[in-house]
């Protein structure tokens, strides 16, 4: 499935930094869609922080987001977050 990186029309912080999964024409998350969002490698410093704003609509108890991390490039990654249901 194919990564939709348009703005999204409502949700976002910032107006030139933001992702969107699902079919914008439609304005729908399909059944078995598949999206993800990975970024490239970055060293981090002992004690470094993720934050970072988001919104979302999942299917609750059916779809899920989550916050993933690796240490060892990709090989296998640890779960830092969940999330279900609606948000922000």
């Amino acid at each position: 499935m194919p990564l939709h990186r348009r703005l999204p029309k409502r949700g976002f912080a910032s107006p030139t930094r933001a992702w969107y999964c699902g079919n914008e024409t439609a304005r729908v998350y399909s059944n078995s869609m598949s999206c993800s969002l990975v970024s490239t490698s970055v060293l981090l410093s002992a004690g470094a922080k993720l934050s970072f704003q988001h919104w979302y609509y999942f299917e609750s108890g059916y779809d899920y987001g989550y916050v993933e991390v690796s240490t060892n490039n990709g090989t296998s990654y640890i779960t830092l977050a969940t999330f279900n249901g609606v948000g922000n």
